[in-house]
């Protein structure tokens, strides 16, 4: 896992996000283990800019995808979400949300 909601994500520049990515792809690879990687922000179309920039990396097996934190959707406004991030077939997505601050309001 790579990039966890735990809070290092958000004090990462984008290519240290990627250094990330890729120190994490590498190991998985040379031990033959999957990768899943955390992408996601309270902006939809950073999502959708994240699982893209993130094909062709090697072991990824599965994304962990935040709904949205501040928006707060309802619960159809958060399959709408994974919707339109739609991760291509074969790919696997893990919505995440926290107890203490549910996703749905």
């Amino acid at each position: 896992m790579a990039l966890g909601t735990t809070g290092e994500p958000a004090t990462l520049r984008p290519a240290e996000r990627r250094a990330v990515v890729d120190v994490c792809a590498e190991a998985c690879a040379e031990s033959g283990k999957p990768l899943m990687v955390g992408v996601g922000s309270n902006y939809r179309r950073s999502t959708i800019d994240d699982v893209a920039a993130l094909e062709g990396t090697p072991a990824l097996a599965a994304f962990l995808i935040v709904v949205p934190y501040y928006t707060r959707p309802t619960p159809a406004g958060i399959v709408d979400h994974f919707r339109a991030i739609a991760c291509r077939p074969g790919r696997r997505s893990s919505p995440t949300t926290f107890p203490i601050e549910p996703a749905a309001g």
